[in-house]
């Protein structure tokens, strides 16, 4: 879902991108290698989890926060195998991703639980000028398509529950399908 419409100002040291073993063309930065200095965009990123994240997951009762773990840069030929995100924070249960304003082409998000896969393709109209988001459980596996030309910027943050209310489940493979549908219409 499309949710931010402004330039997002990150700021990181020379030469702190390392390359990903998968690709020849995908890169990332370790939360604590850079900075966002947009305050409003951590607001709403906070705002989106709370109010639409913490909903489309069937979250009501948990109380839930994101924890920024990576930048993600994606060129021509870049693209991720099938992942599965597995934070050391035991409060952990799920993954946010945020894809910043980029211009691309291909890089289909794929999905995955057990057997069932769904995919979302990007050819999203304002994908050069707006955020837009996907939020899973950690049960569940991605996989980044190759992007075809442009580069594709993306934010991980961890889904942690804060420990009151009711703690995050993983959920059967056909809620989860459910869940990604409403998360990414």
């Amino acid at each position: 879902k499309q949710w931010y419409q402004r330039r997002v100002a990150i700021t990181a040291g020379q030469q702190q991108f390392e390359k990903l073993p998968s690709s020849h063309s995908c890169y990332q930065m370790l939360s604590d290698k850079f900075h966002i200095e947009d305050e409003l965009f951590s607001q709403r990123v906070s705002q989106l989890i709370e109010d639409k994240i913490s909903s489309e997951l069937d979250l009501d009762e948990a109380d839930i926060y994101g924890k920024l773990q990576k930048l993600v840069v994606l060129g021509p030929g870049g693209k991720f195998d099938h992942q599965k995100f597995d934070y050391d924070d035991v409060l952990s249960f799920g993954t946010l991703i945020i894809q910043l304003p980029s211009v691309f082409s291909g890089g289909d998000l794929l999905i995955k639980n057990d057997a069932e896969q769904r995919v979302f393709g990007n050819n999203v109209s304002g994908c050069s000028t707006h955020c837009s988001y996907a939020a899973f459980y950690s049960n569940c596996s991605i996989q980044l398509e190759t992007v075809t030309s442009g580069y594709r910027t993306l934010l991980f943050y961890s889904l942690c529950w804060d420990g009151s209310g009711i703690r995050p489940a993983d959920c059967s493979v056909k809620t989860n399908a459910a869940n990604f549908q409403k998360a990414l219409e």
